[in-house]
Parts: C-alpha cells; sequence; structure tokens
C-alpha cells in the first residue's frame, strides 16, 4: 500500500497543514477520504462523510466525490485541498466556523472597547427564547432551521456580558444611585429641571441672523430630502444632528469671540462615542465635550 500525503485546509484555519490519510489505497477517491476524516479529526466528530465538501484554490465548485486522492489537482502548501463542513441548504451560507467567525468577531471587536470585557466573557444567545449559542455547530444549526425567505435566512442573535445585567433587569433605585448618587424609588423623586433658573443669555451669545438662517435652511432641505416623513430613527438622526450641530457652532463662535485662550477643538460633538464605565451600555449617540469635561449627553 502506497503512502499518500495531501495538503489539506479546514475552511476556518489560517494556514494548510500536511496529512497523511493512513489506511487509504491510491484507489481511494475524496468519498473514502472524507469519511476517514470524521473519523480522524475531533471537528468532524458529529459529521458524516457527506457531510464534507472539497475545494481547491480559488474555486468556487466543490470537487467530485469519486475524484481520487492521486488526482486532487495541484495540491501543495499554497494551493492546498480545503475542507468545507457542514452543508448548507441556502448558498451563500458557508460553513459553520466561519459563519460563526463572522457573526462573533465584530461583535468582539466593538465589546473590547467596553472596560472590563474581553472576548472571553461574552456569549452569542438567541433573542427569541434566549438559548445560549455555545459553540460554531449550534449556531449553524440554528440557520439550518430558519425557513430561507427570497433565497436569505434572517435571524435576531443577543449578546451576554458574564457580569453585567441587561437593561431591562436595573430597578430605577440602582440606576440613580450608579449615575447620581442618589436613590430614588419612583421618578417622582427625581429632581425636575427648570429652563428658568438658568443664568439669563448674554446678547452675543444669541444666534445671528446668518446662523439661524443655515439652521433653518437645513431643517427645511432634509424635510424635503425625506418628503416630510420621518419613518424611523435613522431618519430622526438626521434631524437631531441639525439641532446639535447648530448649537455646538452657536457655542464655538461665542467662545471664540468672548473667551481668551479658546481652542477650536475645546468644545466639540462626538457621535456613536464611547464612554469609559458605561458598564456595557454600549455607545453614546450623542456626546458634547468642552476639554475633557463631558457637558451634554443625548440619545436619540
Amino acid at each position: 500500500m502506497s503512502t499518500i500525503t495531501l495538503w489539506i485546509q479546514l475552511e476556518n484555519e489560517p494556514s494548510p497543514e500536511k496529512y497523511t490519510p493512513n489506511g487509504l489505497s491510491a484507489t481511494a477517491d475524496l468519498a473514502d477520504f472524507a469519511a476517514l476524516l470524521c473519523q480522524d479529526i475531533e471537528a468532524f466528530s458529529k459529521l458524516k462523510g457527506r457531510d464534507l465538501q472539497f475545494f481547491t484554490g480559488g474555486d468556487h465548485i466543490p470537487l467530485l466525490v469519486d475524484t481520487l486522492l492521486t488526482g486532487v489537482p495541484n495540491n501543495s502548501a499554497e494551493n492546498p485541498l480545503v475542507i468545507r463542513y457542514p452543508l448548507s441548504s441556502t448558498p451563500g451560507i458557508g460553513h459553520a466556523p466561519a459563519y460563526y467567525w463572522i457573526v462573533a468577531s465584530p461583535s468582539a471587536r466593538g465589546l473590547q472597547k467596553i472596560r472590563g470585557v474581553t472576548t472571553q466573557n461574552f456569549t452569542l444567545f438567541t433573542i427569541w427564547d434566549g438559548d445560549d449559542i455555545e459553540d460554531e455547530f449550534q449556531l449553524n444549526a440554528i440557520v439550518e432551521e430558519t425557513s430561507p425567505k427570497q433565497k436569505k435566512r434572517e435571524t435576531s442573535l443577543g449578546i451576554k456580558i458574564e457580569g453585567k445585567k441587561a437593561y431591562g433587569e436595573y430597578t430605577l433605585k440602582e440606576v440613580s444611585r450608579l449615575f447620581v448618587k442618589e436613590e430614588w424609588n419612583n421618578i417622582g423623586n427625581a429632581p425636575q429641571f427648570d429652563i428658568e433658573s438658568l443664568p439669563q443669555v448674554e446678547p452675543q451669545s444669541e444666534p445671528t441672523d446668518t446662523e439661524y438662517k443655515y439652521f433653518i435652511d437645513s431643517l427645511k432641505n432634509w424635510d424635503s430630502i425625506f418628503c416630510g416623513e420621518i419613518p424611523n430613527e435613522a431618519t430622526a438622526r438626521c434631524f437631531i444632528s441639525i439641532f446639535m450641530g447648530c448649537a455646538i457652532l452657536v457655542v464655538q463662535r461665542y467662545l471664540s469671540q468672548c473667551k481668551q485662550g479658546y481652542h477650536p477643538k475645546d468644545l466639540r460633538l462626538l457621535v456613536e462615542e464611547m464612554l469609559s464605565g458605561s458598564r456595557g451600555y454600549g455607545p453614546i449617540d450623542y456626546l458634547v465635550k468642552y476639554m475633557q469635561l463631558v457637558v451634554m449627553v443625548n440619545e436619540a
């Protein structure tokens, strides 16, 4: 029995490896090879040979299962035999490990911005039943069970962070203690903001005619663009940005005229900004910062 050695690469792995299919003869084909892999590789232990697909190079068409191992074209470290698993009945859905990585990797990168969160202490879960998704095979099973609509499959996933509670689990007393160092049993205990208590606005801080015109024109233009309709949050943000942006322009102009040593970058508007200590709540929609002091936070 002659020895066959192939360069193989699992589709989710960064590099190929040399593999010797012990026990197979020179007349073995990819069907025989698939059955052996399911016995020999732990990641395939719950699969059957028919669950595997084989590709070479940049080809998108899988090799036929009766392709002889000795006939795998141009097999080398630069052109390994690529193994995809398991199959999905919907075109465009990749093998499970790659699909899991595509979903989890962007989530992990975003969560790393939050203090105390690492890629090891968050879990994906399904929104409709709350079940955790512990590995790529569970995720692929969920995708398989989701009925395709117009050749697409849609499912809703959430993220749980170890040691952090969901929004809905916090009481008003806990929230008030965290953010204002007071304990409110109901919203009526919260202090009320009285705009009349603010200092009188200095004349030079009033918007100029040019600034008023820019503000009104901007609102009219966007209202025309959207045909007077605001169907979702993304559309609303276009209008919110006008209010926020014009207010910043007025204050920047006032400070540049009246405050010595003022630098144009001292006052700025930030969008989708991560705050240290946000406790995993995600980015702030709009944040106004004066030098290093946060003076206003706004949620769209």
